[in-house]
């Protein structure tokens, strides 16, 4: 009887210490979620004071408490990246981050971990544990470049940089981004064109121009220099034009395209001076600004360049216009739609000219408003241009029609077709 008695006596004692227990861990639980808490906001004021290492004992300390804290360990990556401390360990906790949730914010950290990087190899191997986690994302590989080529690692930016030129879908900022990261990895280019310029029935004479031009490409940094001669046969004559194009960067929304030319051919100018500046001014628009400068026997051209680039999308679309001068009572004018469609890369695309009157830009035919500034003229060109690796290729056709002195309509085809290779 006794022991039944102690029996009963003990089993609610029992209940009543297991249920202590219980509370009492639910308490130390509920108390050490508030701490981590705590610690968090404290952590991130100190780290917004730019004490730095204050921020980064506390984050840590958060971290041993709950790993899976995910602000807590984006907070570390940001204060290791002010302190400049070992990649390694920013590298697990980003990695750690793709892991758990491979989105397009965790990928701009890891995006922006790329510019603290300073070393060629550690970027390498960061490229290499964190690549598979872009698929789809072409920041990475463009940021990437860039990276490498601002460390000097040009030939180790190459094999990126051909990946990406096989890329489709870039958005305007990307494309235009990727077009600078072409010109500083591939230094040398050397080109052969040539022309065909048809006359038809209307003409007195039906035989054709041919030019034929052969250019020299090299890029010092950002700036491109080209070296450009051109052979023209014309009827019964034929001459040489030189031409000197550059195209220096001077900041990363501003270049210009500066160019001279000379000629001894009665067809071609004496002289021909260019100049024109180009500035991204935000969401895909870059405006055009300038003058054209050609010189003949008897007559100097000066005309005034204004135009606007939008990209969006595959497309890229130019509004150009050529004003002046007054000659013979005549307002030189010529105005121009240029589009682009772009195909599997920024470099393979579709392109169309649509325009009135003739610019001072096509060498082989201003000479026409050169004799005749009344020239009335309206034209299109299609083209195609094709990579191949570091093969460049293209091809286009183009016709134009305009009024003669006789009351006519003169009828003009144009072919064109070249090829470049990048070294």
């Amino acid at each position: 009887m006794k022991i039944d008695f102690i029996k009963e006596c003990i089993k609610p004692q029992l209940f009543l210490i297991f249920l202590l227990f219980i509370c009492t861990n639910l308490k130390l639980n509920a108390q050490e979620t508030v701490d981590v808490d705590q610690l968090f906001n404290e952590a991130i004021l100190l780290y917004r004071a730019n004490n730095n290492q204050e921020a980064l004992q506390k984050t840590n300390k958060v971290l041993q408490i709950a790993p899976e804290y995910r602000d807590a360990r984006v907070l570390r990556i940001r204060v290791s990246q002010r302190l400049k401390l070992d990649n390694n360990p920013i590298q697990e906790d980003i990695i750690y981050l793709l892991k758990e949730e491979n989105n397009t914010e965790v990928q701009g950290i890891a995006i922006q971990h790329i510019n603290y990087i300073g070393n060629t190899d550690q970027l390498t191997i960061y490229k290499q544990k964190v690549d598979s986690f872009f698929d789809k994302n072409k920041l990475f590989p463009i940021s990437l470049s860039e990276r490498y080529i601002q460390l000097g690692a040009i030939e180790t930016a190459k094999p990126t940089v051909n990946a990406l030129t096989k890329l489709k879908g870039f958005t305007g900022e990307e494309q235009y981004r990727l077009q600078q990261i072409i010109k500083a990895v591939y230094k040398n280019r050397l080109a052969v064109n040539h022309e065909i310029l048809s006359f038809l029935a209307e003409y007195p004479i039906q035989k054709s121009w041919n030019t034929t031009s052969l250019e020299y490409q090299r890029y010092i940094g950002l700036t491109s220099l080209i070296a450009r001669v051109n052979y023209s046969k014309r009827f019964f004559d034929d001459g040489m034009l030189y031409q000197l194009e550059s195209y220096p960067v001077l900041s990363k929304n501003l270049y210009l395209f500066a160019s001279a030319s000379y000629s001894d051919a009665e067809f071609f100018q004496n002289y021909g001076v260019s100049l024109s500046g180009y500035y991204n001014i935000g969401k895909g628009y870059e405006v055009e600004g300038g003058f054209r400068y050609l010189e003949y026997d008897a007559d100097e051209f000066f005309s005034t360049v204004l135009g606007l680039t939008k990209y969006t999308g595959k497309f890229y679309i130019n509004a150009r216009a050529f004003l002046g001068p007054k000659t013979q009572d005549t307002f030189i004018q010529n105005y121009q739609l240029n589009l682009r469609y772009y195909l599997n890369s920024s470099e393979d695309y579709l392109s169309l000219r649509l325009g009135t009157g003739i610019s001072p830009d096509d060498q082989s035919r201003f000479t026409q408003i050169n004799s005749n500034p009344d020239l009335v003229a309206r034209y299109g060109f299609l083209g195609l241009n094709k990579t191949f690796k570091k093969l460049i290729c293209n091809a286009g056709i183009g016709y134009l029609y305009q009024d003669l002195s006789n009351d006519l309509t003169g009828n003009q085809i144009t072919g064109t077709f070249g090829i470049a290779y990048r070294f």
